[in-house]
């Protein structure tokens, strides 16, 4: 698994071909309702940090930091975070 983002949603995938089946999966919208392209999305190098902020539970200051390879393996498939919500 690697993880991937298109700058404003990072996801947590198979491969670059899988991540439009992830957003499907896990978002509920396809790339063609969200005017989206696989060519929109790059790979995070597996050893750049990453900081997740949880705001819906304890607020601003509840954040988690890991590599790119640690989250991978942490969270496996799916929908990591997002700059919008």
């Amino acid at each position: 698994m690697k993880v991937y983002t298109n700058h404003t949603d990072t996801v947590v995938a198979a491969d670059i071909a899988d991540i439009e089946r992830v957003i499907e999966e896990y978002c509920g919208y396809t790339f063609e309702q969200e005017g989206m392209s696989v060519d929109d999305w790059i790979e995070v190098p597996s050893d750049q940090s990453i900081t997740i902020c949880n705001m819906h539970d304890n607020g601003p200051d509840d954040k988690e930091t890991h590599t790119a390879a640690e989250w991978a393996k942490i969270e496996g498939r799916g929908f990591l975070g997002s700059t919008e919500w």
